[in-house]
């Protein structure tokens, strides 16, 4: 069973964007997702722990935890990109990054967007299903 859990976390540590993809239907309620969650959360201090030793905002995996593997990426507004995933594949979650990170701009460089506030961008949800699907769903 493939699975896969991304989140967006703010600045300020407010999850401001979510899915998950089991067996490629997204957003499907799951008994797993709290734990998923939870997992993310978790990772945040090993993420700003290595986000101070390195310059790069693709971190990778940044840890392994409830057979997961904890993927990061760290936009240069301290926003924090979280994929959990099962499969290791590095060279596709790097890219599936800079994608995403590409579409995060066009939405929050929108005068309409309120920093640090849900996305709720129809266009945005839909680019970021369609990369995961591309990079890690493959």
């Amino acid at each position: 069973m493939t699975s896969v859990y991304f989140v967006i976390v703010s600045s300020n540590d407010n999850l401001i964007y979510e899915t998950n993809c089991i067996n490629m239907e997204f957003d499907k309620p799951d008994e797993r997702m709290n734990l998923q969650q939870v997992t993310a959360y978790a990772s945040m201090d090993v993420i700003m722990e290595k986000s101070l030793s390195s310059n790069q905002m693709y971190l990778g995996i940044v840890e392994s935890s409830n057979g997961w593997l904890v993927y990061a990426f760290l936009t240069p507004s301290n926003h924090r990109f979280i994929l959990l995933n099962t499969q290791l594949n590095e060279e596709s979650i790097r890219s599936l990054f800079i994608e995403i990170f590409d579409g995060f701009l066009k939405v929050t460089l929108n005068p309409f967007y309120q920093f640090n506030e849900p996305i709720t961008n129809k266009e945005f949800d839909i680019r970021v299903k369609n990369c995961l699907k591309r990079f890690v769903l493959k």
